[in-house]
């Protein structure tokens, strides 16, 4: 009978744990601002396993997965596959850096970047397949 009862009561229990949120990924919730501010999206989990693959000179920054039209970064020649790699000097390690960084802009203001593109004539396992890539991005 004491079974019944503890299990009821668990029952009872059960839509006040399915109402319980869980934490906010503080990493989301930054692309979700990146994405409101500059219109661009980042492919997080890619980058993450592309920074701990490639041993480069930077092992930092994030590819872009989605660059939307009339965007602030499609302003500034932003394309799908490119990594952005430095805002106003700092690499990128964290997309809560790059939102950081955002937020401290005002509206119209610039701010500076450095991203790598993948050369088009130029195979993958080539010693130099990426070309930089340098500018200013104005938030609207």
């Amino acid at each position: 009978m004491v079974a019944i009862q503890l299990a009821l009561g668990f029952v009872a229990l059960l839509p006040l744990a399915a109402r319980i949120d869980p934490p906010a990924d503080p990493e989301q919730m930054a692309a979700s601002a990146i994405h409101k501010s500059l219109g661009v999206e980042f492919a997080v989990a890619e980058s993450k396993i592309r920074r701990s693959i490639i041993r480069t000179k930077t092992p930092y920054g994030f590819k872009m997965s989605k660059v939307e039209k009339d965007s602030p970064a499609a302003t500034a020649g932003w394309k799908e596959g490119d990594v952005l790699l430095e805002w106003n000097s700092q690499p990128i390690k964290a997309l809560t850096d790059l939102d950081t960084a955002i937020t401290k802009l005002k509206k119209g203001e610039a701010g500076k970047f450095k991203l790598a593109r993948l050369k088009k004539d130029e195979p993958i396992w080539s010693r130099q397949p990426w070309q930089h890539v340098e500018g200013q991005v104005v938030l609207k």
